[in-house]
């Protein structure tokens, strides 16, 4: 039997059995919170940082400049190390985005939500992020 998300122990990162699943746990994320693109950032054992482990329907370039985004706005990293949720329902309106508007156009999204994976000690693990091309 592969891992059940419940059961899941810290570090998420180093588990290879956990890595095969994750495109799979991701697309079934982003069907709850009915996204059709969504990436999943686990946290970086050594460094904290959170990376890209998973995507949902953003082709390559898209994931790379979004992958930039997400691991370089200090707001957004510093939600996905302290645990805390974002909500921004429309990139063009809220101030967190403020730096991003162009770069939010040009991937092809106006709102997103990230919500906060964390383990059952407390230890946060890394987040969903997912992206609707209208506000939401």
């Amino acid at each position: 039997m592969g891992p059940r998300i419940h059961r899941l122990e810290p570090p998420f990162a180093a588990d290879a059995a956990l890595h095969s699943i994750l495109p799979e746990l991701l697309a079934t994320v982003a069907a709850l919170y009915d996204a059709r693109q969504a990436v999943l950032l686990l946290r970086a054992e050594a460094s904290g940082a959170p990376y890209v482990a998973a995507s949902v329907g953003l082709p390559p370039e898209r994931l790379a400049a979004l992958a930039r985004l997400l691991t370089s706005d200090p707001a957004l990293v510093g939600a996905v190390r302290e645990g805390r949720g974002v909500l921004v329902e429309d990139t063009d309106a809220a101030t967190v985005m403020a730096a991003h508007r162009d770069a939010a156009r040009e991937l092809g999204y106006r709102a997103l939500v990230l919500t906060p994976l964390v383990a059952r000690d407390g230890e946060v693990e890394g987040a969903v992020a997912a992206f609707f091309p209208q506000p939401h």
